[in-house]
């Protein structure tokens, strides 16, 4: 028989998969049984959020919540299959904008340019292959052992904990910032003079 497709179920924890189904997933299957929601109406689906202008991965995203509700629906026995079994996702890999890989010269003609706190965070990421958000930006004087290590406390994944080599040119780029900014290492502009401020 199936069952409806309800927002007064318990929502799952993760607060993001509830907001894509209450954006784009209620307003399309909101008042059809699970047994009704089939591989051709999810495939109308897509076609329509790519009509809109949405991306591939975005739309990816959103059926992936689809797919996880029908897969419990399935487990649960609320239906006998789920029609996922008959959608493909769409491909994202031959849309994704490919990055450019800065050159030698580009790279010089960058730092030469480039305000202090700016050369010093490219260099660190150059030398070191640290991220720039999450590790780089969040690292502090005691993080350093100059001349041997750069100790990553935060980072992405657990995996990215670790003590990283410090090249000549790294350590060359933090003992001059170091000596600029003495009590402060973040690589952050302040608003008034294009310094860190001091923490």
């Amino acid at each position: 028989m199936g069952r409806p497709v309800s927002s007064d179920d318990p929502p799952p924890k993760d607060t993001f998969p509830v907001l894509i189904f209450h954006q784009q997933h209620e307003p399309r299957f909101g008042k059809l049984r699970l047994s009704q929601i089939t591989p051709d109406l999810i495939d109308d689906f897509k076609d329509d959020r790519l009509a809109k202008g949405t991306g591939p991965a975005t739309v990816n995203r959103d059926l992936a919540v689809l797919r996880r509700m029908l897969r419990i629906a399935e487990r649960k026995r609320f239906i006998a299959r789920t029609p996922f079994t008959e959608v493909e996702l769409l491909e994202e890999r031959s849309i994704r904008r490919r990055p450019h890989i800065v050159t030698y010269d580009e790279e010089e003609r960058i730092l030469a340019v480039a305000d202090p706190h700016i050369k010093t965070l490219a260099v660190v990421i150059l030398e070191s292959g640290l991220r720039s958000n999450r590790e780089a930006l969040a690292l502090k004087w005691e993080d350093m052992v100059v001349g041997e290590t750069i100790r990553v406390r935060e980072s992405k994944t657990s995996a990215g904990i670790r003590n990283v080599p410090l090249s000549g040119r790294c350590k060359a780029a933090l003992l001059a910032w170091q000596h600029r900014v003495a009590l402060s290492f973040h690589l952050t502009s302040s608003p008034t003079c294009g310094i860190p401020n001091a923490t």
